[in-house]
């Protein structure tokens, strides 16, 4: 069976198939000859196949095609809107037609418990708690079955976390670097302690059912509190796992909050509602709104857009007690250009993206037009090189206002004519 797959430089694994993936696919393939296919032709209705941070979609593609004969309905989640796009142009370059296959940009389940076979390679900097949490739900029934792999510092970790949840491994397979494990949950869990482990997995089930979908992502995700200070305005966050910004401000920030700062556009004078594009956690707007020192109800409405939707929903927590906002999952500004255009055009649109490819430059000053209102402002704080490109790809029609340079980071800000 052959398989083309469309790669990107921003996502997981970028130069090829990687190790742990392809290992997951072989003890697969071996357990499908040894008798697993034959189980799942046998079984009623369709059969639900999750692949849970899909990346660029290999495993979840690679399974559905294997289980042609089957009826199966497949599903690719990633926290990535871009894994989303690739994975979902990879189904359709391998022939799956869009009913069989489905692509969601989503945390880890999300709540779905339509899921019979589960095949994962997810990252280990996803964090213990939130592997341990994927681990737990991974198997919502007995008949579910789940393919995982570990890297090696993490074998010992995943092996315990199996038995802890009540399921049994059918198989432990060590390569190189990864190991995967093939599990289930079960009633035949042996060993000291079988008994408490089947008991405590269906009490974590049914508390998992029970709680809202905040209270899930909170206690899984949450990671620690982050205090700082920028331009004279104390902030106070949490940040989570699997979203980047837990740290120090990085540069590209403080570029951003002092050109801003410099130009007074965390003002009265931008009051219509706002679009912030990847602000990591949310740590800009929450700045902009609270150096604005207004309550609530007289910010408007911050729209929050960007390609991890980890970040997005740490931004909308932390901004929670400051503005409303509603979230748009967009790989870039261009690609969600009509999703955006329907909360806007915008007064201000603040972008401080860790990546711009060159290519998209012109398409990105073309859709401004169509998303800042006359007057508006844009605000991008870019890695210096990228900056000077988007610079030099100004069209007619905007003017710039400033620009700031800070640790290998320029701020720039224009007004639309």
């Amino acid at each position: 069976m052959e398989f083309s797959f469309a790669l990107s430089r921003e996502l997981f694994s970028s130069a090829g198939i990687d190790t742990g993936t392809t290992l997951l696919l072989k003890v697969f393939s071996e357990e499908l000859d040894r008798g697993l296919l034959q189980e799942l032709q046998n079984r009623k209705g369709p059969l639900h196949i999750l692949d849970a941070g899909s990346g660029c979609g290999v495993i979840g593609i690679c399974a559905a095609r294997a289980l042609e004969g089957i009826d199966v309905r497949a599903n690719s989640t990633d926290r990535d809107e871009l894994a989303g796009i690739f994975t979902g142009y990879n189904a359709r370059q391998n022939g799956l037609e869009s009913e069989k296959f489905s692509v969601h940009t989503s945390t880890l389940f999300n709540g779905d418990r339509d899921r019979d076979l589960i095949l994962s390679n997810i990252p280990a900097k996803a964090g213990k708690p939130v592997l341990e949490d994927f681990i737990r739900r991974a198997c919502p029934h007995s008949e579910a079955l789940a393919f995982i792999v570990a890297v090696k510092t993490l074998a010992d970790f995943t092996r315990s976390t199996i038995a802890d949840a009540g399921a049994e491994i059918l198989r432990e397979t060590a390569g190189p670097g990864h190991t995967v494990f093939v599990f289930r949950r079960g009633g035949t869990a042996s060993g000291p302690g079988g008994g408490f482990r089947q008991n405590r997995f269906a009490e974590d089930q049914a508390r998992s059912n029970t709680v809202s979908e905040e209270e899930t992502f909170l206690s899984v995700y949450r990671r620690q509190r982050f205090e700082t200070e920028l331009e004279g305005c104390a902030l106070g966050m949490d940040t989570f796992h699997g979203a980047p910004g837990f740290g120090d401000p990085g540069a590209a920030l403080l570029a951003a909050v002092k050109l801003s700062c410099r130009l007074g556009l965390n003002t009265e004078k931008f009051r219509a509602d706002r679009l912030f594009h990847e602000t990591e956690q949310g740590c800009y707007p929450l700045w902009f709104y609270k150096s604005l020192g207004t309550e609530k109800t007289q910010n408007g409405k911050a729209i929050l857009s960007g390609r991890n939707v980890l970040s997005l929903k740490a931004a909308e927590y932390n901004l929670k007690n400051t503005v409303s906002t509603a979230l748009v999952t967009a790989a870039d500004l261009v690609s969600a250009g009509d999703a955006l255009l329907g909360e806007g055009p915008y007064g201000f649109i603040a972008a401080l993206p860790e990546n711009m490819p060159r290519e998209s430059i012109p398409s990105h000053w073309e859709v401004l037009t169509l998303l800042l209102q006359p007057q508006g402002v844009f605000l991008v704080s870019l890695p210096s090189f990228l900056a000077e490109q988007f610079d030099r790809a100004k069209i007619s029609g905007f003017i710039r206002l400033g620009n700031l340079r800070r640790g290998g980071f320029r701020a720039l800000a224009y007004r639309k004519a």
